[in-house]
């Protein structure tokens, strides 16, 4: 999964340093996961770096081996995740219609990811768990080297998405329904 690394370049105004975070995919963080707080939850506080939840400019990275659970609403322009966000309710929206977000580990049980731009989910990792849910909007893409298990008894929802599926998708028991005010493409590359 996705590794960071820390960035300093010297302030010509001031004369400090400017830090940024790159993540293994190259995206700039602007706020990473500490998980300080023991909660898990995104919406802690306590989780991140500065103690503050990330807001909507921010692009968040979590490092390999965190897991995290969202249960409300929330906007940032993406992530860049080697561990595990489990998506369990509100939506979870990535705003950022030029940088890619990435995941390792992926879960979305209820709720809905909106999409501006393009999620992969990469590597040897958890791969992407969907038993519920929607995904509105860009592209959804299980690299070769992923795995994806769409699974439940319940409805999930495709609407206006471009799905691929370069690596291993099991479907043993899930209905993908797809909106057709607003379709999407399914690709088994």
């Amino acid at each position: 999964g996705p590794s960071n690394a820390t960035l300093s370049l010297a302030d010509d105004a001031a004369g400090s340093p400017q830090v940024t975070t790159l993540s293994g995919n190259g995206n700039a963080c602007t706020i990473s996961w500490t998980g300080a707080s023991n909660s898990g939850f995104w919406a802690d506080p306590g989780n991140w770096q500065g103690s503050h939840a990330p807001a909507a400019t921010d692009f968040a990275c979590i490092a390999a081996g965190q897991t995290v659970f969202s249960s409300s609403n929330v906007t940032v322009r993406g992530v860049d995740s080697g561990g595990q966000l489990t998506i369990t309710a509100g939506t979870f929206s990535l705003s950022d219609a030029t940088q890619p977000s990435s995941f390792t580990g992926l879960s979305l049980t209820n709720g809905t990811i909106q999409n501006a731009t393009s999620i992969y989910v990469r590597g040897t990792g958890a791969g992407f768990g969907w038993t519920g849910g929607v995904i509105n909007g860009g592209s959804f893409t299980i690299d070769a080297s992923a795995t994806a298990t769409i699974s439940g008894y319940v409805d999930h929802y495709l609407r206006g998405v471009a799905f691929t599926n370069a690596g291993h998708l099991s479907q043993p028991d899930a209905w993908i329904l797809n909106d057709y005010r607003n379709p999407s493409r399914l690709h088994n590359a």
